[in-house]
């Protein structure tokens, strides 16, 4: 037996097996056995071993290696304790449970590799009908994931260095012409004065729906026609609906209104109020937009009286959302300012205002064949 320094392993000869073999501990404090034909070769496993353990590059024992659907599993439970918001921590498990769990879950983290991973995604894609920007997410949480379990040494290399993430095809989104947009507005001053004022905001500020629908009468000021967007209004399994506070800083975005919106504002207030008097029992939250009890107004019946709002004004249906998509591209054709509309709709970046939220309307390529026309004739 060669005695050689400390926690570098022993070698010797087993004359039962004619071989040779090295012991050493490995990163886990277990102890591992190498074998050789050779004197020469043993020393080498050795050594190569020894310095895959102290680089923190040496594999683990198939026994002691996880499952991809255990490391995702404790990736989950630490990120969600100590940085995700609920949300993010909700859909980031549905990618793991429904998506991900199913098709590869049950393989050791040392067996993955990009070949496995991209048929995954298909296979996934086709069985779920997934998006392109749902797949694209599945691949963002296992790129984090996995990046997490090579920085905590669970795995050697990175099998997702070789993945490509999916692509998204970017699909044309129709917005609201700003003859719609303003024939919305004329008709919806005659229905009840809640409604008019929500859409007036929804279509004059773009705000996302839960924002709107998150407002509490703490956040208008009717004096200076302003209103400051600190929360929103979100569905959380488990909890129901619940204000969720925005990551923004304390003060909040605040947006100036339009004096006819501020005006309807005033007078929904008023009928409120009378509301308020009539019942034993109201809403705690004080919210702008609520169901007759003052509860918070659920989503899906905003969505639902969207719809019906298009219907009776003979418009082709769009999505909620697409009211945002409305609101910047008719601001960005009427020349706000990019940098207004950006902090309208609450982005950090105005790239991202550019290139989500600027849509080419049918009337601006037809404004646009009338211009040619024009500057032809001149020129005829």
């Amino acid at each position: 037996m060669t005695k050689r320094p400390n926690g570098e392993g022993t070698v010797f000869y087993d004359l039962k097996s004619e071989r040779y073999r090295a012991q050493f501990y490995d990163q886990d404090h277990k102890r591992r056995t190498l074998s050789s034909t050779s004197k020469v070769g043993i020393h080498k496993k050795l050594r190569d071993a020894v310095t895959a353990r102290d680089a923190g590059l040496l594999s683990r024992r198939p026994s002691h290696i996880e499952t991809l659907g255990e490391c995702l599993d404790s990736w989950h439970e630490i990120q969600s304790k100590t940085l995700w918001e609920f949300k993010t921590s909700e859909n980031i498990a549905l990618d793991i449970n429904r998506y991900i769990k199913p098709v590869i879950g049950h393989l050791r983290l040392d067996t993955l590799s990009p070949e496995i991973i991209t048929k995954a995604y298909s296979k996934i894609k086709d069985q779920h009908n997934l998006s392109d920007a749902s797949l694209n997410h599945v691949h963002r949480t296992m790129k984090t994931a996995l990046k997490y379990s090579a920085k905590m040494r669970k795995i050697v290399s990175n099998p997702m260095d070789g993945v490509e993430a999916p692509r998204i095809r970017k699909r044309a989104i129709r917005v609201l012409e700003e003859e719609e947009m303003i024939r919305l507005i004329s008709n919806i001053q005659e229905g009840p004065t809640e409604w008019n004022a929500l859409w007036r905001i929804t279509l004059l500020t773009g705000l996302r729906q839960g924002e709107v629908l998150g407002l509490t009468w703490e956040n208008i000021n009717l004096q200076t026609n302003t209103i400051c967007i600190t929360q929103q209004l979100q569905r959380q399994t488990g909890n129901g609906l619940v204000l969720k506070r925005l990551k923004t800083d304390n003060v909040g975005r605040f947006i100036h209104l339009d004096i006819e919106t501020a005006a309807v504002l005033k007078r929904w207030k008023m009928e409120q109020n009378l509301l308020k008097l009539q019942l034993s029992s109201w809403g705690t939250a004080d919210l702008v937009f609520t169901n007759s009890l003052g509860k918070p107004i659920e989503p899906r019946r905003s969505a639902r009286k969207w719809a019906e709002l298009l219907k009776a004004n003979k418009i082709t249906h769009i999505k909620l959302h697409g009211a945002r998509h409305s609101f910047a591209t008719w601001a960005i054709k009427n020349g706000f300012d990019i940098k207004v509309v950006s902090h309208y709709l609450g982005h950090t970046d105005i790239k991202t205002t550019i290139s989500i939220y600027q849509h080419i309307t049918e009337s601006s390529l037809t404004s646009a064949a009338e211009k040619m026309t024009e500057l032809l004739a001149q020129r005829a």
